[in-house]
């Protein structure tokens, strides 16, 4: 099974958004999928729980079930992680691919703190890069210069082949 987490810096980045499309999508695809949502208001599960239904191969699952291998159906298992929680960085360590959303709209954050998130992941997944993939999310194309420099910022921190393209060509 490959693990991916996806997690983000602040809160409203867009993090759930990303984990549920990412996990119906895959299952839309024909991959048996697990959601783990780690949220602290448990967004995920509520989003999916409105649905009319789940689409087929996408199943709703714990952490736990994962960790002691009860769901062994699931090819892929998405995990809305929150970074600062302590259940955290045992996903993260255990992780194929970290996703990051990082959000645009208002108070993104600094090189400083974007550098210390990245330490903090390498430390934890004891390997050269912490987050694999930087997703550029709320990104107004309308205010291009002032997202230029968010962006740049990114490519400083993390490379440019890590940064998702946040305006699709």
């Amino acid at each position: 099974m490959k693990l991916v987490a996806v997690t983000s810096i602040r809160e409203g980045a867009g993090k759930t958004t990303l984990a549920v499309n990412l996990a119906c999508g895959l299952a839309r695809g024909g991959y048996p999928v697990a959601i783990v949502d780690m949220g602290r208001d448990s967004a995920a599960r509520r989003w999916l729980e409105k649905l009319s239904g789940l689409p087929s191969g996408l199943a709703l699952a714990s952490w736990e079930e994962l960790r002691q291998g009860i769901d062994e159906r699931a090819g892929v298992a998405v995990v809305d992680l929150e970074l600062t929680d302590p259940p955290g960085a045992e996903v993260l360590a255990r992780a194929d691919v970290v996703m990051a959303v990082i959000g645009f709209a208002g108070d993104m954050p600094d090189r400083d703190e974007l550098d210390r998130i990245e330490r903090k992941v390498q430390s934890i997944r004891q390997k050269e890069t912490g987050i694999d993939l930087v997703v550029p999310n709320r990104v107004n194309p309308r205010e291009w210069k002032e997202n230029e420099n968010k962006l740049m910022t990114l490519i400083e921190v993390w490379g440019e082949e890590r940064i998702a393209n946040p305006v699709p060509g």
